[in-house]
């Protein structure tokens, strides 16, 4: 595209993915590095008024493959899964559930503990509810 530097992260090439930002020209950055855990592409755009981060992620469509089983630290309070209050994300995680007919397989037990000493429940596993009766 004229008047612009291409960036580009290809992702595996069996998955699919991959990822472009088009920075225009005259505008200084620098690529950082890409987050391990995340298919992602990051930016450092030098300013006028100091440095600005740009992420562009890619999350590939996990709930609409057939027989997938989805675990992570989610960060989502729920108290589906016990957690003692529910927040947004843990909100956004039950409608994605409700949504694809996924369920918890969290038996309700916490499973990450706090440098303070007290738990939460953090890390989830999710599953199609096809699967559900046939996991522990």
């Amino acid at each position: 595209m004229p008047g612009y530097e291409i960036v580009r992260f290809d992702g595996d090439i069996q998955l699919g993915g991959g990822l472009l930002m088009l920075v225009k020209d005259g505008i200084k950055y620098i690529p950082l590095t890409n987050i391990n855990s995340i298919e992602c592409q990051r930016i450092e755009i030098l300013t006028k008024c100091g440095k600005l981060n740009i992420a562009n992620v890619y999350v590939p469509p996990l709930f609409s493959l057939p027989n997938t089983i989805i675990v992570g630290d989610w960060n989502a309070k729920n108290k589906l899964w016990n957690s003692s209050y529910e927040n947004t994300r843990g909100r956004i995680v039950e409608q994605l559930l409700v949504d694809n007919r996924f369920v918890v397989l969290n038996t309700g037990q916490p499973t990450y503990q706090k440098h303070d000493g007290g738990m939460t429940h953090l890390d989830l596993t999710l599953v199609p509810d096809s699967l559900a009766t046939k996991c522990t």
